[in-house]
């Protein structure tokens, strides 16, 4: 059976939610043509269909033309009418927010702007794949591969939490299980959208208005709930809840009202492992790490994900995973003043967010909790009032810095500010797949070597030398490639036929990575593959870049 579209009388599967002929909603009297089907966004972006719709806007599945190849491209544009400059400026605040997030498990951001109806944009990723949520859904995870999500989810919140951003919306609606042909399944952390940053000194930026609590309930932490300040161990209790729903396919808490959700989270126990048949047997350390995350005083929670992943998968299991080094500092509750720090274009490291899983309808209604909680007590009223999920802003304008600053110097190191110096690499091989190999040696000079799809070279700085990074949240690699490249990967290796550690995934464009967040210390060979199915990458040159 066919359902035909009331605005174009284009006839669609009986399935469809959205029109193929126009966008128009289906099933809706009255509905209209998307004016935005067909159209170019942005002289880049040919709108193909829709993909979804949520509260905080439209989602299309989109087109890029890039030379002979077609990239595909998630595009969000947001409710609302014209922006005024204050929302224009936020919302490119947020953006930039999201882009200084590199680690694999985060969809990355391509582009934003604003339509010449005044609405905002952002092209980001687009994953083939089912949420989370789908997959808890079908029941029960296999602990196995609850270990092997959980240790890219908590990669993507440790890189998060060490720039200072609080997610603050976990859930699994806002996980999307990709396929990747190697591992299976791959997770993706989506929907940085309403994070927060802090600078590590007890301020931090909002990313959405003045007086809001935003959040799922189901999913907010006791203090998130009490509208107290937040730090990563909200985050810590997001991820925990979803462990235990992955784990036994059931939500520890079970509520309606947003009343009844704040009453569980800050006053019910989590209830027995015993309780559910797949859990029974789950090994005491595990369900230990689990409570220790769970509990309601975060003075008492477990301090990091980090720690968490330590207690839930064991020091030595973690340390195969490809996260952050670990710090020592406490975590530092996230204040009102307006300090999100601004990555320069011309450094920004690429990587995406978005809502939700776009080929998937949400099952659980992210809401905008406007007010506080009013009484804290057993059996108290907290009063909320709700709408829709509210566009993507931020706070104020505050100084900006880069992520690749070193801080203040040490008293006794005088004024100087450290200088920044790049060690262009020289040594290349190329697969059978690559072209001009050479003009990819030393500097940025506009020659490149050509990277078929499948291709792929490998550098190093000197025959047998060892790179050493520099422990800092500082770039320890810079990549420069054409403007109109395909993406590309990046990979670091100790030696050749070494098992390599992906440190950029999908990466546009010339970018810096902090290589000591996935844990590499050391590295002598720098890969550049090109794993699309068509477009080239166009390399440029390479650098070991230092702080001196």
């Amino acid at each position: 059976m066919s359902l035909a579209c009331s605005a174009c009388s284009y006839l669609n599967a009986d399935h469809a939610r959205f029109c193929a002929g126009c966008g128009a909603r289906l099933g809706q009297a009255g509905a209209e043509r998307d004016p935005l089907f067909g159209q170019l966004v942005h002289d880049r972006y040919r709108i193909v269909r829709v993909i979804g719709e949520g509260g905080m806007g439209r989602v299309y599945y989109a087109e890029q033309q890039m030379g002979t190849a077609k990239r595909p491209v998630a595009i969000k544009v947001l409710r609302g009418g014209p922006q005024d400059a204050v929302a224009v400026q936020r919302f490119t605040r947020e953006c930039e927010l999201v882009v200084q997030l590199t680690h694999p498990s985060t969809i990355r951001f391509y582009d934003f702007g604003k339509l010449p109806d005044g609405r905002l944009y952002i092209a980001m990723e687009y994953v083939e794949g089912r949420s989370l949520a789908g997959a808890i859904d079908q029941g029960p995870l296999p602990v196995a591969t609850v270990e092997r999500l959980l240790g890219q989810i908590g990669g993507a919140l440790i890189e998060a939490h060490r720039r200072g951003i609080v997610h603050r919306d976990l859930k699994p609606d806002n996980i999307l299980l990709a396929q990747n042909p190697d591992e299976g399944e791959f997770a993706k952390v989506l929907d940085f959208g309403i994070a927060k940053q802090d600078d590590g000194q007890g301020s931090g930026a909002e990313i959405t208005s003045e007086g809001l609590i935003v959040g799922t309930p189901a999913y907010m932490s006791p203090e998130q709930l009490a509208a107290k300040p937040l730090d990563e161990r909200s985050d810590v209790y997001a991820l925990a809840l979803i462990v235990f729903e992955m784990l036994t396919g059931k939500r520890p808490f079970v509520a309606k009202t947003p009343l009844e959700w704040a009453t569980a989270h800050m006053t019910l126990p989590v209830p027995s492992f015993d309780d559910y048949p797949s859990t029974r047997l789950l090994p005491e350390s595990k369900r230990a790490a689990i409570l220790h995350a769970l509990e309601k005083e975060p003075t008492r929670r477990t301090r990091s994900v980090r720690v968490f992943l330590e207690e839930f998968l064991g020091a030595q299991r973690l340390s195969g995973l490809a996260i952050a080094p670990s710090s020592d500092r406490e975590p530092a509750p996230t204040g009102d003043a307006p300090t999100l720090a601004a990555t320069p274009s011309a450094q920004r490291p690429s990587k995406a967010s978005r809502e939700e899983a776009p080929s998937l309808p949400t099952r659980r209604t992210p809401i905008v909790v406007l007010g506080a909680v009013i009484a804290l007590a057993i059996g108290a009223g907290l009063a909320f009032a709700f709408r829709d999920r509210l566009g993507l802003v931020a706070g104020d304008s505050g100084e900006t810095s880069s992520p690749q600053d070193a801080g203040p110097p040490p008293s006794d190191a005088g004024t100087d500010a450290p200088t920044r110096t790049a060690s262009w690499l020289r040594i290349m091989s190329g697969s059978d797949r690559t072209a001009e190999v050479a003009s990819a040696l030393g500097p940025p000079d506009g020659q490149c070597a050509t990277i078929s799809p499948g291709g792929k070279v490998l550098l190093e700085l000197a025959p047998g030398s060892r790179i050493h990074t520099d422990g800092t949240e500082a770039a320890d690699l810079s990549v420069v490639v054409d403007a109109g490249s395909a993406p590309y990967r990046v990979d670091v290796l100790r030696e050749r036929g070494e098992e390599r550690t992906q440190i950029g995934a999908d990466v546009m464009g010339s970018v810096e990575i902090d290589v000591d967040q996935f844990e590499r210390t050391e590295f002598r060979y720098v890969r550049v593959k090109n794993p699309n199915r068509q477009g080239t990458v166009c390399l440029d040159a390479v650098a070991v870049v230092a702080t001196q």
